[in-house]
């Protein structure tokens, strides 16, 4: 297995999106929102160090860039504290992993294409060049290639001092980069040459045959082509003129699109010079990597970096839901932007959006003032995300080496990074190897804390964090990453510098017992959230199984936490031993268990049969009341209009209804209304016909046939609705 003093949490493809973010608040407040203080203590638990901004007194250091870098802790006047925003940040971190957060990349930096030349997988992390020529655009500005074919080498005349000697001119190769090498031989130098093919034989048998030129006082002339150097390098290249095709190779603007990647738009020595000094008449000497006929890869020697396939960025995996805002498409924050605020982009990134964080950090300042640790002078590790054993997410089997000895790369799509990035507690005293002075990548400080052998001398910071309008359960979310979940007498943070070597562990004091509601306020959102997409309880996801396993205060790994070894000098380089052996990074759960000490959900059977009661009550007055809202609408409408039915119906299901008497008083009183109504509207109908009727009686004979008519109609029940008023008409006419 691989060793190093950090670890990775797991992505999670699927991000917790609060449903509250978009109604946060500074003016109004939430209904359950909480504004208050808590008050906090960081107790050391190893040496710790938090640089100063360099102020006048300070010891300090240049830097390569002529810096003044201060050696001093964070100060005020002389007296230590720890800044708002590290602890802030720290939090933060945690928090994001705690809540399956977005994973926030540097666009600039992971969105660029990074390149690889990986001699342990010569076949799909090496460019191998069956082809050279040199680069350039033509009269209309397209890239083509003056294609020179199969490379031909020129070793060197003295292979010790690396020397090529062109009649009396001795070319002095005996440096790392093209950039020293052309610098001081010139570009585009040209030599006479005589070309041969030379066979190649391994343990007495032949196994191929190379092209080669040695320098020749005749008449084949070439360009020498210089790259940069490699152990136990041989030789150079040359161009011949006769070698030269007639034809260019042209639509290659995509192989350039990568090319261009690789060597003009990274860090690339060589390719930065090339950039910067190649003659557009002539163009940049390329190799090239040709496939089924066709061109697929270039670069600035045989062995050439490739472009990765996909970027960090595209690695990452998660699935990110977006919002409108100002016909804008904004991504959705996360539970940490909704509670400590963030700056977003939209996704076009021509707008910006805030929001203002609810919680606020004061500066931690030291309570007593504890012995400097002394002068620490080190080397400190740097992120290397191209190392794709560790930083990409492998397929590691319990032996620590990958599954099918097949690694995970940007080459592929399916490949993901590896997580978030910590630093598990180390267990004993700080490892520090001292540098040699004058190493230009070393670093200078005074850590805070001293041990009495092996006993480490405790000290405190105090200070506060104040929180507006929070909700129980980002209050709750909050408590968590301090505490971590309560457990904040078996788990700690780590905070500062160096914590890859021991140094920053602290524990973060907290009284969490009068915040126990939050907590599981925070603990039942998340666990609905990761039943309902991860399909397990929240307490035991590997997203926190390995937060916690990183944080555990007695975790005994220290030997798993070594940086691997590099150096050049004894030939050391176990970056290299370890991709060729196909050893991945453990994770830390499976490299130490933690047992009984691992925490137990707050959510409990009784407690959980408690919330779903209370849920099952509210589902139940939920419906009586919206049962009863349409009851109150009902009455609210005109008679003629009003569903009796929906009352009754009301009535019949709450008979116990405490006002259920008013609402059958009040639907007896409508429906005498609308009786009422009925019997006038039928009284109307029957005074219109009867003066109709009254109209005819000055033809007697007629009057008698329709008075026959009227008393016939109206005599039926189903005209008359047993009107009083009409009857006693009837009774009178007839």
């Amino acid at each position: 297995m691989i060793t190093a003093p950090f670890n990775f949490v797991p992505l999670s493809e699927k991000v917790f999106f609060p449903e509250w973010s978009e109604q946060v608040s500074h003016d109004i407040p939430f209904s359950d929102g909480e504004s208050g203080v808590i008050d906090i203590t960081i107790t050391a638990k190893s040496p710790i160090f938090v640089r100063n901004h360099y102020v006048k007194g300070d010891d300090f250091y240049i830097d390569n860039g002529g810096n003044k870098i201060s050696t001093e802790f964070c100060h005020y006047k002389g007296t230590p504290y720890i800044p708002a925003t590290s602890v802030k940040g720290m939090l933060c971190n945690v928090l994001e992993i705690m809540s399956f957060g977005k994973m926030k990349l540097d666009t600039k930096t992971h969105q660029k294409t990074m390149s690889v030349r990986d001699m342990t997988n010569r076949k799909e992390l090496v460019g191998t060049a069956n082809g050279c020529g040199l680069l350039k655009q033509d009269e209309n500005g397209k890239w083509i290639i003056i294609d020179y074919g199969k490379p031909r080498t020129i070793e060197y005349t003295n292979r010790r001092d690396k020397t090529i000697q062109n009649g009396n001119e001795t070319i002095n190769c005996n440096f790392d980069t093209v950039k020293e090498k052309y610098s001081k031989n010139g570009l585009y130098k040209r030599v006479s040459i005589q070309i041969a093919i030379k066979d190649l034989y391994k343990d007495g048998k032949k196994i191929g045959i190379k092209n080669i030129a040695t320098i020749h006082n005749g008449q084949e002339t070439a360009y020498l082509i210089l790259t940069g150097s490699i152990d136990n390098k041989k030789n150079e290249f040359i161009f011949a003129d006769s070698d030269k095709q007639v034809e260019a190779i042209k639509d290659i603007d995509e192989v350039v699109k990568k090319f261009k990647k690789v060597y003009f738009e990274s860090d690339s020595i060589d390719g930065n010079f090339w950039r910067d000094n190649w003659d557009r008449d002539i163009g940049i000497p390329i190799f090239y990597m040709k496939k089924n006929g066709k061109i697929t890869d270039i670069g600035l020697s045989q062995l050439f970096k490739l472009a990765y396939n996909f970027t960090i960025n595209e690695a990452t995996k998660q699935i990110l839901e977006t919002i409108k805002k100002d016909n804008k498409e904004f991504v959705k924050l996360d539970l940490a932007e909704t509670i400590f605020g963030t700056i977003s982009q939209s996704l076009d990134k021509k707008e910006n959006d805030a929001l203002k964080g609810r919680v606020q950090f004061s500066h931690f300042k030291l309570n007593n003032i504890p012995q400097s640790y002394g002068e620490v002078y080190t080397v400190l590790g740097s992120p290397n995300p191209s190392f794709y054993p560790e930083y990409i997410s492998q397929n590691c089997q319990k032996n620590g080496k990958v599954q099918n000895d097949s690694y995970n790369t940007l080459m592929k799509q399916s490949s993901k990074i590896a997580g978030w990035k910590r630093y598990p507690l180390r267990y004993c005293k700080p490892n520090v190897k001292t540098a040699e002075e004058g190493t230009d990548s070393a670093t200078r400080f005074k850590p805070l804390g001293t041990y009495d052998k092996d006993k480490f001398n405790e000290f405190s910071f105090s200070g506060k964090i104040r929180f507006h309008n929070l909700k129980k359960v980002e209050l709750g979310a909050l408590l968590s990453a301090l505490s971590f979940h309560s457990n904040q007498d078996s788990f700690y943070h780590n905070i500062g510098m160096a914590k890859s070597l021991g140094f920053g562990k602290i524990k973060v004091d907290i009284d969490t017992d009068k915040y126990k509601e939050h907590l599981i306020e925070f603990e039942l959102a998340m666990d609905n959230w990761t039943k309902d997409n991860l399909q397990k309880d929240w307490i035991k996801t590997e997203q926190i199984k390995e937060l916690l396993s990183m944080a555990y205060k007695d975790l005994n790994i220290d030997n798993k936490l070594e940086y691997l070894k590099l150096d050049p000098d004894k030939k050391i380089n176990k970056f290299v031993d370890v991709k060729k052996e196909k050893k991945c990074l453990l994770k830390v759960s499976e490299m130490f268990d933690i047992g009984k000490d691992y925490p137990n959900s707050l959510l409990t059977k009784e407690l959980l049969e408690k919330i779903e009661e209370k849920k099952q009550a509210k589902k139940t007055q939920d419906e009586f009341n919206n049962k009863l809202n349409l009851v109150q609408k009902e009455f609210e409408k005109d008679i003629e209009e009003i569903n009796f039915q929906i009352i009754e119906n009301f009535i019949i299901s709450y008979p116990k209804y405490q006002q259920l008497d008013e609402i059958k008083d009040k639907l007896n009183e409508f429906k005498k209304k609308k009786e009422d109504n009925k019997e006038k509207e039928i009284n109307k109908k029957f005074d219109s016909a009867y003066q109709a009727l009254e109209q005819k009686k000055q033809n007697p004979k007629q009057y008698q046939k329709e008075l026959d008519k009227f008393l016939n109609k109206w005599n039926k029940k189903q005209n008359h609705k047993n009107s009083k008023y009409i009857l006693e008409l009837l009774k009178t006419l007839s």
